[in-house]
C-alpha cells in the first residue's frame, strides 16, 4: 500500500500492478516472482539429477530458505512437481504452436512430422522441461497421488494431446491419413512411442548404428503413418523438405 500525495482525500491507496493482463496487488506480484524463482531452482535440480534429486530440503538449501518457507508457495512436493510439469508441457506446446504456425501453408503431413521434430528438439532447447515431459508421459512410477494435483497434471497433458490430435485430424480431412474413430488415441500413440525411443539417447553412444534415437524415431513414425494410411513414398520426401532449412543453418 502506498500514500499518493496530492490526492484530495489524502488517503492511502493500494498500488495496482498488471501481471499477464490481470490486476494484482503488489504483494501478489512479489509472491508470483518468488514462486517462479523456486520453480527455476527446482528445474536446475531436475537437470542435474532428475526428479529423484528434487527434495524439499535440497531445494531449500539451494535457495537459502527454510523448508517451511517453501510450503507457503507449494503445499507439498507433489504440488511442486505438478507445477513444474504443467510449465514444461506449456513450454512444449508453445514451441509446437510456433512451429506449426510457421508451417500453416505446408501439407498436413509436414505438420505431423514437425510434432515429432519439436518433441525431439525439446531436450536440446530445454533439458529440464524435456525431463519433466518425459516423466509425465513415460515414467512408470506414480509420481503424484493427490487427486487434485493429478487432475491439474492431466489437464496440461490433455491440452497437448488435443493440440496433436487436431494436427492428425487435419491430415485426415486432407486425405493424407485414413479416417480414425479416435484421433486422440493416435496422438497418444505418436507421443508415447516416440518418447520411449528418445530415452535411448542415454545409451546410443554404445551402439550408434543401432540405437540412434533420430533414425529410430523416423522408422517409428514412418510405420505409424503408413499404418494410418499415409502414402509411404511421401513421408521421407516431406521430412527432407521439413529438415532442409535447419540443416542448411547448421
Amino acid at each position: 500500500m502506498t500514500c499518493e500525495r496530492g490526492l484530495a482525500s489524502g488517503k492511502c491507496v493500494n498500488t495496482i500492478h498488471f501481471v499477464n493482463g490481470t490486476r494484482t496487488k503488489a504483494w501478489e506480484r512479489r509472491r508470483a516472482a518468488k514462486r517462479e524463482r523456486i520453480l527455476d531452482a527446482a528445474r536446475e535440480l531436475v537437470v542435474e539429477g532428475g526428479l529423484d534429486a528434487l527434495t524439499i530440503n535440497g531445494l531449500a538449501r539451494q535457495l537459502d530458505y527454510s523448508p517451511g518457507a517453501l510450503y507457503r508457495y507449494f503445499r507439498s512436493k507433489e504440488a511442486l512437481i505438478v507445477a513444474l510439469q504443467v510449465e514444461a508441457v506449456e513450454t512444449f506446446r508453445g514451441l509446437l504452436q510456433e512451429r506449426l504456425r510457421s508451417l500453416s501453408e505446408a501439407p498436413p503431413l509436414a505438420r505431423i512430422l514437425a510434432v515429432v521434430e519439436v518433441h525431439r528438439q525439446l531436450a536440446d532447447v530445454s533439458p529440464a522441461d524435456y525431463r519433466l515431459v518425459s516423466a509425465t508421459i513415460a515414467d512408470p512410477r506414480q509420481l503424484v497421488h493427490d487427486a487434485e494435483e493429478q487432475a491439474a497434471s492431466y489437464a496440461a497433458f490433455a491440452g497437448l494431446i488435443q493440440q496433436v490430435s487436431q494436427t492428425l485430424l487435419d491430415a485426415e480431412q486432407a486425405e493424407e491419413l485414413g479416417p480414425s474413430d479416435d484421433p486422440a488415441q493416435r496422438a497418444v500413440l505418436l507421443l508415447a512411442s516416440h518418447q520411449g525411443l528418445l530415452q535411448l539417447g542415454k545409451v546410443s553412444r554404445y551402439a550408434p548404428d543401432l540405437l540412434d534415437p533420430r533414425r529410430l524415431g523416423d522408422a517409428l513414425v514412418d510405420g505409424l503413418l503408413t499404418g494410418w494410411g499415409a502414402d509411404p513414398s511421401q513421408i521421407p520426401f516431406t521430412r527432407a523438405l521439413l529438415r532442409a532449412p535447419q540443416d542448411d543453418d547448421a
